[in-house]
């Protein structure tokens, strides 16, 4: 299944399901934190004691460095990485490692991520989220009127944008954002105010809303 096809088959869905339910894969990485627990015990199961009385070679010494560093901060084993990979595959070779043990590791570094890693503002560009709207004021406050409920919580953004003292425009800035917002009725924010300040606002989703 393509990113495309997934977005389209999940249509009409709020975008925090969608996000949440995309498919995942299996990817092989680093071991690191709790897991490193699981590395002690499977040399405690007899890999130390084999590297321990093995003869003098480059991949004992290797292996033996890399087991010994283990207590270091932020430390992790990377499989993902080809030369960590390969070391661990000729140490099975070698017959210090086992098949048994071999595959421990594999699974200790393999773990789930988003095959396609959708984000909501994904989901806003493909299903049409508003695009900017200009919004006039001379307030310090904005009224956010919802109509019609929200498919879930969502957020409106406001931007502004000033003239500079040579006449040309900055960059749109952000000036604030409106959180929680799904339930019919009112809402406001604060924005600051300025002289010749332009102000637009856009959400993720097409609201039946009133800025103002």
């Amino acid at each position: 299944m393509t990113k495309q096809a997934y977005l389209e088959s999940q249509r009409g869905k709020p975008y925090s399901e969608i996000v949440a339910n995309q498919p995942k894969v299996n990817v092989v990485g680093a071991i690191f934190g709790e897991n490193l627990r699981n590395v002690v015990a499977i040399l405690a199961g007899g890999l130390q004691y084999r590297l321990d009385n093995a003869p003098d070679s480059e991949l004992r010494t290797a292996l033996l460095t890399g087991f010994r560093y283990m207590t270091l901060p932020d430390y992790a084993f990377n499989l993902a990485a080809t030369d960590v990979h390969d070391l661990l595959q000729k140490a099975v070779n070698a017959q210090l490692v086992t098949p048994d043990e071999y595959a421990l590791f594999l699974q200790l570094a393999t773990y789930e991520k988003p095959q396609f890693e959708i984000t909501r503002e994904d989901c806003a560009d493909y299903f049409g989220g508003m695009d900017w709207q200009p919004l006039a004021t001379s307030n310090s406050v904005v009224n956010i009127w919802l109509k019609t409920k929200a498919p879930e919580s969502t957020h409106i953004v406001i931007q502004h944008q000033d003239v500079l003292p040579d006449g040309s425009l900055s960059d749109w800035r952000h000036s604030t954002a409106v959180h929680g917002i799904e339930l019919v009725g009112e809402y406001q924010a604060a924005i600051p105010t300025k002289a010749g300040r332009s102000y637009r606002w856009r959400c993720e989703y097409a609201l039946d809303v009133v800025v103002s």
